[in-house]
């Protein structure tokens, strides 16, 4: 826990005016809070609302406190992850990322109504990751995993939250930075994104488009993930077994030569698709497909024989959206309004303008200030300059 907050300290010079013997009781105090705040029942109730309707309307202050909590709480879950050889499973919601982990885990499947596939109730081994039913992912950090039992030693999963959902301002923040908290807190790490088949073929253009806004999330570039592309594997899931007119078998073929025609693709998710088009696999969760889809062990094995990105504190970044940048940017002058305000009281109090029991005190504006710097949690140059 020490060198992980030893690393991710803020590159801010700051000049301590506590006294030395506070130092240790303030650190042991700092090292405690990401650990309460790690119980989901421990999340405050805007946070909880927020979950709840995306679309809620907090003040200046109800906002940093909730990216804040949920940043910690996401620093907690990184902890997890810490000195492992990380598995990123990215999607967005309802692609069938905890399906393909519990698939991998070694849990068995039954399709429970048309097109819905849960753990069988006679599974000798349970779900690893809860699986979500619904088109709105509920959480803000990556839920991480040991995958030993499946993979091998030092091995875990970690299971981000879905992509691309626009669940408000402060969750959108706080997703960005929780994964790239995980990531950044393992030895290595390998990137699996899963995509739903039936997103390529409703509206090709925008599936694909997805998919480069996913991996631009974590790689930051397309440059970097192109250099970075045979670290990473493409998995198809929901894809049907045979042509629904023909009765066909679909093989990867098949869905390769769909998946990688240029037809109406801009030109860096086209680069993207060719720099990821030897690492496209398809699977089905009850083990259905002719012989080039994989099976859970192809799968598995596949896995493991990604090479390895070392160091990706080094690589990975928490990458902002416009929208959210500008949200960051309104919520960081409104708070400096507030600290300049209270500033202003306290200069005219010094200079006897205003009465002793009218004027905000210094120490309100020492709160004020700090709370402003918690931000810097975001772990973002854009944040740091603001």
């Amino acid at each position: 826990d020490h060198a992980l907050v030893a690393r991710r300290a803020p590159q801010v010079p700051v000049q301590s005016t506590i006294s030395p013997t506070l130092l240790p009781v303030l650190a042991a105090a700092a090292l405690s809070l990401p650990r309460m705040q790690a119980d989901a029942a421990s999340l405050d109730p805007i946070t909880k609302k927020l979950l709840a309707s995306p679309g809620l309307e907090l003040s200046p202050a109800e906002s940093r406190a909730c990216l804040v909590r949920c940043i910690a709480h996401g620093e907690a879950v990184a902890s997890r992850a810490a000195g492992k050889r990380i598995v990123v499973v990215l999607g967005n919601t309802g692609a069938g990322k905890s399906a393909f982990i519990n698939y991998l885990h070694g849990c068995k499947f039954q399709y429970e109504e048309e097109d819905k596939m849960v753990v069988r109730d006679d599974s000798e081994l349970e779900e690893l990751m809860r699986i979500g039913h619904t088109n709105r992912s509920e959480t803000f950090s990556p839920q991480v995993e040991d995958a030993t039992d499946s993979l091998g030693s030092g091995f875990a999963y970690a299971d981000c939250p879905g992509f691309l959902d626009n669940r408000g301002f402060e969750i959108n923040v706080a997703n960005a930075a929780n994964v790239r908290h995980t990531v950044c807190a393992a030895s290595s790490a390998v990137v699996v994104v899963v995509v739903n088949y039936y997103s390529l073929r409703a509206d090709r253009g925008k599936g694909l488009h997805d998919l480069l806004r996913i991996l631009l999330s974590l790689f930051g570039s397309v440059e970097q993930v192109e250099a970075h592309a045979p670290s990473v594997l493409l998995a198809i899931s929901q894809a049907p077994v045979t042509h629904p007119e023909t009765g066909a078998a679909m093989s990867i073929e098949r869905y390769m030569r769909t998946l990688l025609s240029p037809s109406g693709l801009d030109t860096a998710t086209g680069e993207v698709l060719h720099a990821l088009s030897g690492r496209v696999c398809v699977f089905h969760l009850l083990g259905r497909g002719d012989s080039s889809w994989l099976t859970r062990d192809a799968l598995l094995e596949r896995v493991r024989g990604l090479p390895p990105i070392g160091t990706p504190s080094s690589l990975f970044q928490s990458v902002l959206g416009s929208e959210d940048r500008e949200r960051l940017r309104a919520l960081i002058a409104a708070l400096g309004k507030d600290l300049r305000e209270c500033l202003s009281r306290c200069e005219l109090r010094v200079r006897g303008q205003l009465g002793a029991t009218s004027a905000a005190g210094f120490g309100e504006a020492a709160r004020l200030a700090a709370e402003l710097l918690e931000l810097r949690v975001v772990e973002h140059g854009f944040v740091s300059s603001l």
